[in-house]
């Protein structure tokens, strides 16, 4: 890494590195942060610019490490936290921040869908359905397998036709950003072989 910076950043990154671990330790020591109490929230997500800065130059290897650092929080002291006491609001925010900094992520839709969308808890399996609903919006060719996934937790797990059809109306108002336009020339017929 250091053979890409100019020779006069070569001695200063990683003091600037180190002074940044020492603050952080200090900052979390100070504010009880390095041993949250039971059920302890998660802190409110930044805003993306500032993680940006954060991310010396990787917003994708900083959003892979948020992921991993959300699911840490579940665990204390070897102990997983029931999902249903974490806040889902700020669950959703920082799973957005991901998504933000690694739009060809996937992980934070995987985490809504397959684990966070799992509580026994309608309200927030809900919340992280409209996550998911929204980012597919975004980009529907990229993230249409979430909101597929989305659409059998409401009318499987959640037992929410209305949400389902709601979802799937979703879906197919995007369709032509998910299926290609036909390559056949207008008028001409597909027969199968």
């Amino acid at each position: 890494m250091s053979a890409h910076l100019p020779p006069r950043f070569r001695g200063v990154l990683p003091a600037l590195l180190v002074t940044l671990l020492v603050l952080h330790g200090g900052l979390r020591a100070q504010t009880g942060l390095a041993h949250p109490a039971e059920g302890a929230t998660l802190p409110a997500a930044p805003p993306v610019s500032a993680l940006r800065i954060l991310s010396l130059g990787d917003p994708i290897a900083l959003a892979r490490a948020l992921m991993i650092w959300m699911h840490a929080h579940e665990n204390r002291a070897g102990r997983a936290l029931p999902l249903r006491t974490l806040n889902y609001d700020r669950l959703a925010d920082w799973l957005q921040r991901c998504l933000e900094l690694d739009p060809a992520g996937q992980a934070p839709l995987a985490a809504a869908s397959q684990l966070y969308a799992r509580v026994d808890d309608p309200q927030r399996s809900r919340r992280m359905l409209q996550l998911i609903s929204r980012a597919f919006t975004q980009e529907p060719a990229r993230r249409w397998r979430w909101q597929m996934r989305a659409i059998q937790i409401a009318r499987l797990q959640l037992h929410d036709e209305p949400l389902a059809e709601a979802l799937t109306r979703t879906l197919v108002a995007h369709s032509h950003a998910i299926i290609p336009p036909a390559s056949s020339p207008a008028g001409t017929k597909f027969s199968p072989p």
